[in-house]
């Protein structure tokens, strides 16, 4: 599973270089690289959560860690979550406020 999401991270790095090398692409070739990195983003979101559930399985072999209740919640933890924006200052906007 590791190895995998290593593998994600990398192919979206591919993808990111390609952006940056190629030559601009019409509206079809971007819904094309549109669509390869969601398809990675997903694809990373499916091991990380896979991971994620190993974790809380296996944080201690333990039989009372292994309850079925404990699982459950942890799997049900994923359905409703959502991605929360991070906020990041513009360089510009650092470069102002030095002077």
């Amino acid at each position: 599973m590791i190895g995998d999401l290593t593998k994600s991270d990398k192919e979206l790095l591919d993808i990111l270089h390609i952006i940056e090398m190629e030559k601009p692409l019409d509206l079809y070739g971007g819904w094309l690289i549109y669509k390869r990195i969601r398809e990675n983003r997903k694809k990373r979101r499916e091991y990380k959560d896979e991971i994620l559930i190993v974790e809380n399985v296996l944080k201690e072999i333990n039989p009372t860690c292994l309850q079925r209740e404990k699982v459950k919640k942890a799997i049900k933890g994923l359905i409703g979550r959502k991605y929360r924006f991070r906020i990041i200052e513009e360089e510009s906007d650092d470069m102002q406020n030095m002077q």
